[in-house]
């Protein structure tokens, strides 16, 4: 379980909660709108949306990702729940992901924000865009394979500027400050965010810092990229 923060206008220990904890189910039997202490994980499943601009449907995953953000200035974690909207058959049949719940650690507690997840087309170069206290921020990656692919999940966040919107602010303009930003063959980016996709069985994987060896599992470091390109 993922614990955010608790204030004391919500009731902890329902009947559904976890053993001392605030969940969103046990919130929803009772009626208790409060903020959450800890996140709605979900068990991503498998979906059938449609193929605009061809015949029939495909199936498509849920992409559900925890992240950690700890830069000093901005410390939250996120849950992000993406769902396949449908397949655009006009341009390769990209999947078009649609983000179904969003949630983040606030001084409130887990509070609900808004949020977009791009899959990233064929390369699945996936990105997150979330607002938090009215600033926007794009997690993204600092490591590329040589053919332009991703190996491991997002590992960095941009800063928009203070005017930006989702549809202005992305990896490619429109931000403030580059956290991605690195030299290939360095070592972390300069503002890091720890990213894990939600298991098939909505546990959560330990939030492991992709850069750095790990005692708990022997295939740390999973960054950078082997024969990559920095962002």
């Amino acid at each position: 379980m993922i614990v955010g923060c608790v204030i004391s206008n919500d009731v902890r220990s329902n009947a559904d909660d976890p053993p001392g904890g605030d969940s969103f189910w046990g919130d929803g039997k009772v009626g208790d709108t409060g903020p959450m202490s800890d996140f709605p994980i979900r068990v991503p499943e498998a979906r059938s949306v449609p193929i605009v601009g061809g015949v029939g449907t495909e199936v498509v995953l849920d992409w559900d990702h925890v992240c950690r953000i700890d830069d000093g200035e901005l410390q939250t974690d996120i849950y992000i729940q993406a769902s396949g909207s449908y397949i655009d058959f006009e341009h390769g049949g990209q999947v078009i992901m649609e983000v179904v719940g969003a949630w983040c650690t606030h001084d409130d507690g887990v509070v609900p924000m808004p949020a977009t997840y791009d899959l990233g087309g064929n390369h699945l170069v996936d990105r997150i865009q979330f607002e938090l206290d009215g600033g926007v921020y794009v997690i993204w990656h600092s490591s590329f394979t040589a053919t332009g692919r991703t190996c491991a999940p997002p590992d960095c966040v941009l800063s928009c500027q203070s005017d930006a919107t989702f549809a202005t602010c992305d990896p490619y303009g429109g931000f403030l400050v580059d956290g991605c930003d690195r030299e290939t063959g360095s070592g972390p980016p300069p503002i890091p965010v720890i990213c894990v996709l939600v298991n098939a069985d909505g546990t959560v994987p330990p939030l492991l810092d992709p850069w750095q060896m790990q005692t708990a599992d022997p295939d740390y470091p999973i960054l950078p990229c082997p024969n990559e390109i920095a962002w």
